[in-house]
């Protein structure tokens, strides 16, 4: 498993979950430089005990998170640790308000961002008060 460079997993759709990453099923994998995760109905994930888990990941550049359920941008706290990306993929979710980019600030190496098919306003920094959201059709 350790020369395994990408990965995917697609689930029923019907079902929702809790995404939880244990630290120890990531050692195997720490040459993985594509994960898609997109399709798995998954709606959030568990404090400390989700996405930034990936970070162990050094390799991985590519994480699909598409058609999922997540519903706020919570989600982006966690991604922000994954440091290696270069892409990123958070469309067809039930993210709102105000894109949070600041989150998401340590990602030096991100080229490509897509938020589409979303109903984020735009970027602002915290504190600032949020217009009716459109839905979105960004991909940065």
């Amino acid at each position: 498993m350790q020369s395994m460079v990408a990965y995917g997993m697609k689930a029923a759709r019907r079902y929702k979950f809790v995404f939880k990453v244990y630290a120890n099923s990531m050692a195997p994998l720490k040459e993985l430089r594509s994960l898609d995760l997109s399709f798995n109905a998954i709606n959030g994930c568990i404090r400390d005990e989700g996405f930034e888990k990936l970070s162990t990941l050094r390799n991985l550049e590519i994480l699909n998170l598409g058609y999922n359920f997540f519903d706020d941008n919570s989600i982006l706290q966690s991604l922000g640790a994954i440091t290696s990306l270069k892409t990123l993929n958070l469309s067809w979710n039930h993210l709102e308000g105000y894109f949070p980019a600041e989150e998401l600030v340590m990602l030096r190496n991100l080229n490509t961002l897509d938020i589409s098919i979303n109903i984020c306003a735009s970027t602002a920094h915290k504190g600032d008060t949020a217009p009716t959201a459109e839905p979105s059709q960004h991909v940065i």
